[in-house]
């Protein structure tokens, strides 16, 4: 039906016709330079607020959540705080 392109994503909204249900998705390639991260996560908020559907969200983040998804460093960082901050929004 419609669709956005941003920096990090493309987004589609879609319309099941057998069933009438409308929905969002959109496919990221997250920024590799952590000064990216603030604009990428807006990007995804902005996303979201500018449809109030049921919304599938995948690709690459290039972001980690959880300490053991990381290689030899053992501290959170700030992008680690912002992923989990939207992801719980």
């Amino acid at each position: 039906m419609e669709h956005e392109v941003g920096a990090f994503s493309i987004s589609v909204h879609s319309k099941m016709t057998n069933i009438l249900d409308e929905w969002v998705f959109t496919g990221v390639y997250g920024p590799i330079l952590a000064w990216e991260v603030e604009s990428f996560l807006v990007e995804l908020d902005n996303i979201k607020a500018q449809w109030c559907l049921p919304w599938c969200l995948g690709g690459d983040f290039n972001l980690i959540r959880f300490l053991h998804e990381r290689k030899g460093d053992i501290r959170r960082d700030s992008r680690m705080v912002k992923f989990c901050e939207f992801i719980e929004r």
